[in-house]
């Protein structure tokens, strides 16, 4: 009985051996070629010992590699300084072992190992591509042509950073050498800042690539003396007006070193401006000028360092708008019809005119300043004007004015005449009037059509009939009477008549009636 157990327990355990030294399958048998610096390409071992527990091994990897019990190989291939770099690319080969074993409790089923090649390479470091620094000056920004940001150096090759992380793709460092005051370098490769300090400066720059390849360059930095300063703007100076408040006084310099002074030197600002200095290094003319003309003088400015530059200037101040007050409406009268044209002078066209208290029935222009209109009340006026020129500075000038009623004769007839007798015979009057009313005085008279009666005159200053007749019968005749304007003549003319009698006897009053007694 206990030769029959001890057979039968020993082909069970060598049936068991048996499974479990089945040759396992390994997968993958190739692998792909690392980068030095790059992660490499996850694999997933696999074998058909998958039903059992399997714990993953190598030896031999890569150095940067690295392989997991669960069978991950994964890592970013490494370079050992000490191998060999060829002039473009280097490689080096590497056998590794897999060993994979499956586990039955704390015992071992199956081992097997597999063997692949790996290969890695590593490519050239990066070369700096800038051939050299432009030079720069004192006291002015240092920037690459073209740009304000800065003169940026640049590289190629060797294995860049991703672009949001280094965005030349490098990582820059000054190794050795001393920036020029003021300038600074940052990781990215910039070179900028403004110096204030000149000189040659030898300067190493290092760049590095994403694994940690480097090359060095050396790079001699000039800086210039400083530039003097240069008035930029344009010279004569924008014209003012009289008597309106300088527009636009700003006067500018580029180069040398901030702040600026600004000054005259020669000559003078027109009368009522000043020069002002700002805190923007910006001079600027300012004022309400209070006399017409041309003036000429030398704008200076000097930077901080004290170098000057100038620069002959001139600026010319315009009359103002200024309207040309004189006589209007000359000989007004009411019923009549006139214009007048109101003129200025000085400023900028277009003008735009305005008018207060014109008399009911005239009107102003807007755009021409001609008043024209019918005279219908008389009366004295006093009209204020104003003149806007382009740029809205205005003048007001009063005008006045007076409009006489109309011109009319106000005698309506003549008296008669006695022949032989001064005239008018009518006692207590000395002489007989044609009387006007309106118009403007004086006034002349004369006979246009028709005679006087013979032995009478019509005064021409006065407007009298006067004389002794000579002649009886009726006269008609037409008397024309105007005023002392002659631009534009009035005149208004009526027609009269006189009779001129026979003398008659008077008798003394007759006697008092007599009562007859019957």
């Amino acid at each position: 009985m206990k030769f029959l157990s001890y057979r039968f327990l020993t082909a069970l355990c060598f049936l068991i051996l048996s499974v479990y030294n089945v040759q396992a399958d390994i997968s993958p048998s190739v692998l792909s070629t690392g980068t030095v610096g790059f992660p490499f390409k996850i694999e997933k071992f696999s074998s058909n010992t998958t039903t059992q527990k399997a714990v993953w091994s190598a030896k031999g990897l890569p150095p940067g590699l690295t392989f997991s019990q669960i069978g991950v190989l994964s890592g970013v291939p490494k370079w050992d300084s000490k191998w060999s770099i060829g002039n473009a690319t280097s490689s080096r080969n590497f056998t590794v072992s897999f060993s994979v074993k499956g586990l039955s409790g704390s015992k071992t089923a199956s081992n097997e190992t597999i063997s692949i090649p790996i290969s890695i390479v590593k490519t050239t470091p990066p070369t700096i591509t800038t051939t050299q620094l432009p030079a720069g000056k004192m006291d002015v920004r240092y920037a690459n042509p073209g740009n304000n940001i800065g003169f940026i150096l640049s590289a190629t090759g060797g294995v860049p950073f991703p672009v949001p992380t280094k965005p030349t793709g490098y990582n820059w460092a000054l190794m050795t050498g001393k920036l020029p005051r003021g300038m600074t370098f940052n990781s990215v490769g910039a070179l900028s800042g403004i110096p204030t300090q000149q000189g040659s400066f030898t300067l190493k720059f290092r760049a590095t690539d994403a694994v940690g390849q480097f090359v060095e360059k050396t790079f001699t930095l000039f800086i210039g003396p400083p530039d003097p300063p240069d008035i930029i703007t344009e010279c004569p100076l924008p014209e003012g007006l009289e008597k309106f408040k300088y527009p636009n006084g700003g006067i500018y310099a580029q180069n040398g070193k901030k702040p600026y002074k600004w000054s005259i030197s020669a000559g003078t600002l027109p009368p009522g401006l000043v020069l002002e200095n700002t805190s923007y290094s910006v001079g600027f003319i300012k004022g309400t000028p209070t006399t017409r003309g041309n003036s000429t003088f030398t704008l200076q400015v000097t930077d901080a360092n004290g170098m000057s530059a100038t620069k002959n200037c001139s600026i010319t101040i315009r009359p103002s708008p200024e309207i040309i007050v004189r006589e209007i409406f000359k000989c007004a009268r009411v019923g009549e019809t006139a214009c007048e044209q109101i003129e200025a002078f000085g400023g900028d066209l277009p003008y735009q005119w305005e008018a207060q208290g014109l008399p009911t029935g005239l009107s102003i222009d807007q755009n021409t300043g001609k008043i024209c209109g019918n005279f219908t009340v008389p009366g004295n006026f006093t009209v204020p004007i104003t003149v806007t020129e382009a740029s809205g500075n205005p003048d007001v000038e009063n005008f006045t004015f007076q409009v006489k009623p109309a011109l009319e004769i106000t005698t309506t007839s003549l008296d008669f005449g006695i022949k032989g007798s001064p005239y008018p015979k009518k006692t207590g009057t000395p002489t007989t009037m044609i009387e006007v009313t309106g118009g403007w005085p004086t006034y002349s008279w004369q006979v246009i059509i028709g005679i006087l009666p013979p032995g009478l005159q019509l005064n021409p200053n006065t407007g009298a009939i006067t004389g002794t007749p000579t002649k009886t019968g009726t006269y008609r005749f037409t008397v024309r009477v105007k005023d002392s304007c002659e631009t534009p003549a009035k005149w208004v003319d009526k027609e009269y008549e006189i009779t001129i009698y026979d003398p008659i006897t008077v008798f003394p009053d007759p006697l008092s009636c007599l009562t007859v007694n019957r």
